[in-house]
């Protein structure tokens, strides 16, 4: 019987019982010869987990399925839409291009390591607060 990975029976379990870290697919040794391609987001997509998600609407209304089972799909579905939104912005809108163009010319990465001269005036002290005084004790 598997385990519950939320819910360990106590910490002798997970010292004597220990089971097998998940395979990450992938070697921690060797480098990616070149970058990943950009994921590709289209409507069409979004359609697909639509369709998806109807289909799993109409299963709990037959009462197959949980509506806990169909949220998945609910969730799926709204952030292909999320994600496209977003993507349709970036793309279009003249004020996120500004913004994209002048976020990293704009930084001086020679003065990074310099201190703030604010830092010095700052102070920090014990807060005089008298309990007594404030619960009337």
């Amino acid at each position: 019987m598997p385990r519950v990975q939320r819910y360990p029976a106590s910490p002798v379990q997970e010292i004597f019982l220990k089971e097998k870290l998940p395979f990450a697919q992938y070697d921690p040794t060797t480098e990616a010869k070149e970058a990943p391609a950009p994921a590709t987001l289209d409507f069409d997509q979004c359609v697909t987990l639509k369709a998806k998600y109807e289909d799993t609407l109409k299963s709990v209304t037959a009462g197959s399925i949980l509506p806990e089972q169909a949220a998945d799909s609910e969730v799926a579905f709204q952030s292909c839409l999320s994600q496209l939104g977003i993507a349709h912005i970036k793309a279009t809108d003249a004020s996120w291009q500004e913004l994209k163009r002048g976020m990293v010319d704009k930084i001086d990465f020679d003065k990074l390591s310099e201190q703030d001269p604010r830092q010095k005036t700052l102070k920090w002290t014990v807060p005089s607060i008298n309990l007594a005084k404030k619960y009337g004790v």
